[in-house]
């Protein structure tokens, strides 16, 4: 199925749509939008500007946008402040105080470029000081709070406190650092602690963590203060490497994929290649190669393209993925920050010039340049830039400009709604359970991934089921899995976006979808049979009384999931009622 998450293909991140960026290095952490149908060149004055906000606050945080929302941070006077604007025009909508500002000291204030994470109906936001604040996404209104030294023991760095949550299931993965609560996961509903990894002597450092599989253990990877660690979803400390750290900062976020982990770090360490791996009870971080290097210091989001790596060194380079031979490095653009999408990179300059450029792994093609209004000519522009349905956004400490980048010749091709994870078996089993599948049920996957849950069905129950799934090539896989399972007599799957797909037959119907998209199927969830059921992942109904709601927790990740339960005909609520 889609699971709806910040967060990799491994990666249980924030819920968002696939065009939405909804935390620091968008829905997957990997700095690559899933954004198509862009301009493949600008004017000479820059694309359109749809519009202009001031009032952010004096900061360098980029944004996150979701849920037709524009969410970032800043230093207003003497406290740190969040706010929220209109995505259709940048009007404010709310701006809240989060804690008293750091003093933050120089170029070295651009190591915390911590955009607020978006869950859903939640904003989670971290402060250089040391506050987390959990607040609504509509109105800004506090949830709740944690700090990281006074109620978690949490130890920063000297240059104070970075993190990025990541949202994992029922649970918020933080680094506060410290002898005793280093890698924490906390319950995103009420910020309670749930449990804690500790690694003394450790502080926390400027990376974002990813969640990945190694050796067929899903855990946490994250580059703290001495080293690079590996963290079971139950807390427990897997492995360590420490051939890559600086005793300045480490910034720079982890890639995992194909089995290898990608590293890099500035202040003359370099980059390099891990394959995180455990024989019998023993795990061990090999080091595949590792390259000397100017790396950006504080300036770290490396970013996978197929087979090569962007990274910023004095300019920009591209590194061949397996051996980290340097393909080509173009220094025209200065030390930058960038992003990619739809096969393009946006480069912001430190002069505040952009650059866009094709994705090409043999040299560096530029095809447009310009350079925005700016506040301030001499401070640096180094605000990473933010590609999110179809707008390009590029904050300058307090103010934020909005262009719009789509190109109405091409017509813009569809892209799934969200990151897919894979489902645990366990709760594909409960899920099934709950909605009481029979032999004679048809059951309707709307967004079925690798095909899990219908050929679960198909294999457990008799029954027959259908799967509906944008992405080609999961669809591709899903027929193979279903025809190693031996069911493909019984299973279909078809290409097709959810809301567009016909599933009047269905009797049951699966779900892993934000709210905000399952409000929109309501009109097709009353046409259906009477009695029909429909089982619903992690995420209600909006206005729909479930009839059943179970937890599950998964042997696999240890991350208890809320299943809900609804029948046909629906129960509505009634507006204002609770």
């Amino acid at each position: 199925m889609f699971r709806i998450a910040l967060a990799v293909a491994l990666l249980s991140a924030s819920a968002a749509l696939a065009a939405d960026w909804p935390q620091w290095r968008g829905p997957d952490r990997s700095n690559v939008s899933k954004e198509t149908g862009l301009l493949d060149e600008w004017p000479k004055d820059g694309p359109p500007l749809a519009w202009k906000a001031t009032g952010l606050g004096d900061g360098v945080a980029p944004v996150s946008v979701a849920g037709g929302r524009v969410f970032t941070t800043g230093n207003a006077g003497d406290d740190v402040i969040c706010t929220a604007l209109a995505e259709k025009d940048g009007k404010q909508l709310w701006s809240v105080k989060l804690g008293p500002a750091a003093k933050e000291a120089g170029v070295m204030r651009w190591l915390a470029q911590a955009a607020p994470t978006v869950d859903g109906d939640r904003l989670h936001a971290v402060t250089a000081s040391g506050d987390y604040v959990c607040l609504s996404a509509d109105t800004g209104k506090e949830l709740w709070r944690k700090h990281f030294a006074k109620d978690l023991e949490g130890k920063k760095s000297g240059w104070g406190f970075c993190d990025y949550p990541l949202v994992d299931g029922d649970r918020l993965i933080i680094c506060p650092g410290g002898d005793k609560n280093t890698l924490t996961a906390l319950d995103r509903k009420t910020g309670e602690v749930v449990w804690s990894c500790p690694i003394k002597g450790e502080y926390a450092a400027h990376s974002a963590l990813i969640a990945a599989e190694f050796g067929k253990v899903r855990q946490y990877v994250v580059h703290l203060g001495r080293g690079m660690y590996g963290i079971s979803t139950k807390g427990e400390l897997l492995w360590k490497y420490t051939g890559l750290s600086s005793g300045t900062a480490n910034t720079h976020a982890p890639i995992a994929h194909d089995g290898g982990l990608f590293f890099a770090n500035g202040y003359g360490t370099g980059y390099g290649l891990l394959k995180p791996d455990r024989k019998d009870d023993s795990w061990l971080a090999e080091e595949l190669y590792r390259q000397k290097a100017a790396t950006a210091p504080w300036l770290g989001s490396p970013t996978r393209v197929g087979d090569h790596v962007l990274l910023t060194t004095s300019g920009l380079a591209c590194l061949d993925w397996k051996t980290g031979t340097v393909t080509w490095e173009e220094k025209k653009v200065g030390r930058c920050t960038y992003t990619v999408a739809d096969g393009k990179v946006f480069v912001r300059g430190q002069s505040g010039k952009l650059f866009l450029a094709p994705v090409d792994p043999k040299e560096w093609k530029l095809a447009s340049e310009f350079t925005p209004p700016r506040p301030d000519k001499g401070q640096p522009a180094w605000t990473y830039p933010v590609v999110a349905n179809g707008h390009l956004y590029i904050r300058d400490y307090d103010t934020l400009l909005c262009y719009d980048v789509r190109d109405p010749d091409r017509p813009k091709k569809k892209v799934p709604d969200a990151v897919f994870v894979p489902t645990p078996p366990d709760v594909v089993a409960k899920m099934l359970e709950l909605a009481a599948v029979k032999k004679d049920d048809v059951v309707y996957d709307l967004g079925s991934g690798d095909g899990r849950i219908v050929i679960a069905a198909a294999k457990t129950h008799g029954c027959q089921a259908v799967g509906v799934e944008l992405d080609k090539e999961l669809v591709e896989k899903s027929r193979d899995r279903a025809k190693e399972a031996k069911v493909e007599k019984l299973v279909m799957f078809e290409q097709d976006d959810l809301f567009e797909a016909d599933f009047s037959k269905a009797t049951v119907v699966a779900l892993y979808i934000l709210p905000t998209m399952s409000k929109k199927l309501i009109p097709k969830f009353d046409k259906l049979k009477p009695g029909s059921r429909i089982v619903s992942h992690c995420f209600p109904i909006p206005g729909v009384k479930p009839d059943k709601v179970v937890r599950v927790t998964s042997d696999e990740d240890d991350v208890e999931r809320p299943v809900y339960l609804y029948t046909i005909p629906l129960s509505k609520e009634k507006p204002g009622v609770p």
